[in-house]
């Protein structure tokens, strides 16, 4: 990723010092030049962040994985569960939030969401 990066980077720069040449040996115009310059110093810019996105989606994911190995190996312990309890409950699941019923309606179904530890809410 920063191979790619530093090469396309390191060309713009070639392109951009060749163009200045050429600028001042009057092979091409100033406002040519400066057209030019201004569209691959844009390029350049796009690329940088497009890297910097890049890095951030990788250390997403990275920590995404992390959390979820936590997850299993703290699950590992409770391979042979026969019973739900209390440590249990405190061990697997960070937050429960329970919503409030549509209307008051005692008849309503209630939205629970459940925060497990390390890998947040699970959709279902």
């Amino acid at each position: 990723m920063y191979v790619v990066y530093d090469f396309l980077s390191f060309k713009i720069r070639e392109i951009v010092q060749s163009m200045y040449e050429d600028n001042v040996f009057k092979r091409i115009s100033a406002e040519r030049y400066a057209a030019m310059s201004q569209n691959l110093e844009r390029e350049e810019a796009s690329l940088k962040e497009r890297l910097n996105e890049i890095q951030r989606n990788l250390a997403d994911k990275a920590q995404q994985i992390k959390s979820a190995k936590e997850f299993a190996d703290l699950l590992e312990q409770y391979t042979e569960i026969t019973k739900l309890n209390e440590v249990l409950l405190n061990n697997l699941i960070q937050k429960t939030v329970i919503h409030d019923t549509p209307d008051n309606n005692e008849n309503s179904v209630i939205s629970i969401e459940i925060y497990y530890r390390f890998i947040g809410k699970v959709k279902v």
